[in-house]
């Protein structure tokens, strides 16, 4: 019978041209054959040998696309109507969803994909995880992660870097900032991560340079997206790194026309949440270069209130110590939940509260335990900047003279330190 066996008579030869293709088909076949406890000769009797099955099935040979036909078959599987629902590789079509920062467009293709029952169980999982954490469905997401750590090769190449990916996201959200950037520098490290996973987590770690204020690496990594059509076929995310840019561009010199530009940006944007990143950026400056009152047109302008809305709102005051401010904030603290996952916004805000009741001790012990080292990254530089002010403060009120030069150290030690 040879290699090929009886079916070698009647084959047609169509290759499947795409590797990855080829390889999510592969792995789709051994998990329904290990789902369905069934043998490799069970498998492949009647088609081809047993080692040439094994071949294929661990992607060391692209076999001919008839071959997959009769694997399946004797699956159960149609496999002309499993191409018609795995038409792409998947993930990678998620992450294109994320670089055009259209979510919703990523939760049809996942609540598709669910739909049309050609997906292993773990795509399902991977899939639930994405949504999840592009969600902010953390208790759920903590729990999945769980049982991912239990059985950490379940995944292939394509999946392995799509989760370290959605992993990586999920850390920046929370704000555990260097488990973020381990995750990306595994997928950026790795030569057969694919150029859009890549691509994204590129994406993402220049927001982790914004967050941490890192100019030099921002500029590094921006240089390389620029290199290759990114902007061109990602618009929007290109806006939304063009903006970064332009933030890290600004001096005491030129930040009037450097704010202009920012406003010329966020007019060109069409999606709510980039015109709303652009305007904290303009947030950030106005503090910087002590535009107080624009600051808090700004604030005042958002339909949605959070807790970094009232954080900022409160640190406006401890800069200016102006009534309008502290009757804005007293007003926003009083009638927002704060959730546990702000619990580092809600301190402050408390430690602000007792600031001006001029119950220092109080607020001086709440505001220290966050400029410990492990506390720092749960806050981005400006806020880092403005807590380490608001503590120097505070210890010149109670008189704890040394603590008002830790203080001082810990604001010069801060890149970008604007405080005068």
């Amino acid at each position: 019978m040879g290699r090929n066996g009886k079916l070698s008579r009647i084959l047609n030869h169509k290759k499947i041209e795409n590797e990855e293709v080829f390889k999510m088909y592969t792995t789709f076949l051994r998990r329904c054959r290990k789902k369905l406890s069934l043998k490799q000769e069970q498998v492949a009797n009647g088609i081809c040998t047993v080692s040439y099955y094994c071949r294929i099935e661990n992607n060391q040979v692209i076999c001919d696309e008839e071959y997959l036909v009769h694997f399946f078959k004797n699956l159960n599987i149609d496999f002309y109507s499993l191409q018609e629902g795995k038409n792409y590789v998947f993930f990678e079509e998620i992450l294109k969803t994320y670089l055009e920062h259209d979510f919703e467009k990523g939760f049809k293709i996942i609540e598709d994909a669910l739909n049309n029952n050609f997906y292993a169980d773990e795509e399902i999982k991977l899939m639930i995880l994405y949504h999840d954490v592009c969600s902010q469905d953390f208790v759920n997401v903590q729990a999945q992660l769980a049982r991912f750590k239990e059985d950490p090769n379940i995944f292939n190449d394509n999946e392995n870097s799509f989760f370290l990916f959605t992993q990586a996201l999920y850390y920046y959200m929370i704000k555990d900032i260097n488990q973020a950037l381990d995750n990306i520098d595994s997928i950026i490290s790795n030569n057969r991560t694919s150029l859009i996973c890549r691509n994204a987590a590129i994406s993402l770690m220049l927001d982790i340079f914004v967050y941490q204020n890192l100019a030099g690496n921002f500029a590094y990594f921006f240089s390389q997206l620029n290199n290759n059509d990114f902007f061109a076929v990602y618009s929007a995310v290109g806006l939304h790194h063009l903006a970064q840019k332009v933030f890290f561009e600004i001096n005491e010199y030129n930040y009037v026309e450097q704010i202009e530009k920012l406003k010329a940006l966020r007019d060109l944007e069409d999606k709510e949440d980039l015109k709303l990143y652009i305007n904290w950026l303009l947030i950030k400056i106005y503090i910087q270069y002590e535009e107080f009152n624009q600051a808090f047109s700004l604030l005042s302008s958002f339909e949605t209130i959070d807790s970094k809305v009232i954080y900022y709102v409160g640190q406006l005051y401890v800069l200016t110590k102006n009534d309008k401010y502290l009757e804005a904030f007293n007003n926003l603290y009083d009638s927002y939940s704060f959730n546990k996952y702000e619990s580092q916004y809600h301190s402050v805000c408390t430690a602000i509260r007792y600031y001006a009741e001029k119950e220092f001790s109080s607020s001086s012990i709440i505001l220290k335990d966050l400029l410990k080292e492990d506390e720092i990254e749960k806050f981005d530089m400006i806020a880092n900047i403005l807590n380490a002010n608001f503590y120097l403060n505070l210890s010149l009120e109670i008189g704890r003279y040394k603590e008002c030069v830790v203080s001082i150290q810990s604001l010069l030690s801060l890149k970008g330190t604007f405080i005068k």
